[in-house]
């Protein structure tokens, strides 16, 4: 009997964390979701990282009724922050940034000492999704390569769909040459967003190089 009574004893003891533990894990369910359906309320997926590529032709020879440029968007991928940026002090400082961004500044507004260190963590990411034609090129086969420019983005135009952190690569050369007036050819009318934002990028490149890299892929 006394035996019994300890054991019992013993389990009368454990109920208050047990039902401690199970009521912080409901709580946290329940705020989980809570914030699933107000990011899809909002559209608005803060924890969502996209890469982005905007391919860029340029018509320098454009006639006066005729488009300066075209512009397709393509998706690369679609990754949890936590997956893109595994170190919880990028995860944060990038969620503390996204805050400072505008309508007429997208690009994230990391200061110098932290700029490199989020940039090149994205950069290899971009450049395992295109190891294939590393490899290549370092077995001898013929390759194409060509330097890209990217940088990590928020946009506020309230004429958007869905606000993700994005990721916008977009051929170097192109995108310094991308014209800042005139007509853009694009294959939905919802990707004309896109040249006022890579307009508005171009701006932030020549205020804040900083917070743009390169990276040279090949195919």
């Amino acid at each position: 009997m006394v035996f019994v009574a300890s054991v019992w004893q013993s389990l009368l003891g454990m109920l208050p964390e047990f039902f401690g533990g199970m009521a912080g894990l409901l709580v946290g369910w329940m705020w989980g979701r809570w914030q699933a359906r107000k990011a899809w309320k909002s559209k608005s997926f803060k924890r969502s990282v996209v890469l982005g590529f905007n391919a860029i032709e340029n018509f320098p020879e454009a006639g006066p009724n005729e488009p300066v440029a075209a512009l397709r968007l393509r998706t690369f991928f679609e990754r949890p922050l936590e997956e893109v940026l595994p170190l919880p002090s990028m995860q944060s400082l990038v969620s503390s940034v996204m805050q400072k961004t505008t309508k007429e500044s997208p690009v994230l507004p990391f200061a110098k000492d932290d700029a490199w260190f989020v940039l090149n963590s994205v950069l290899n990411q971009i450049a395992t999704q295109f190891a294939a034609g590393t490899l290549r090129k370092e077995l001898g086969y013929d390759v194409i390569e060509r330097e890209f420019l990217f940088c990590m983005t928020f946009e506020r135009d309230d004429r958007m769909h869905q606000f993700k952190i994005r990721i916008m690569m977009m051929d170097k050369e192109a995108f310094l040459h991308f014209p800042d007036e005139g007509e853009v050819a694009v294959e939905r009318q919802p990707h004309r967003l896109r040249v006022e934002t890579l307009r508005a990028i171009k701006r932030d490149y020549y205020a804040n190089p900083h917070l743009f890299a390169t990276i040279k892929l090949a195919y």
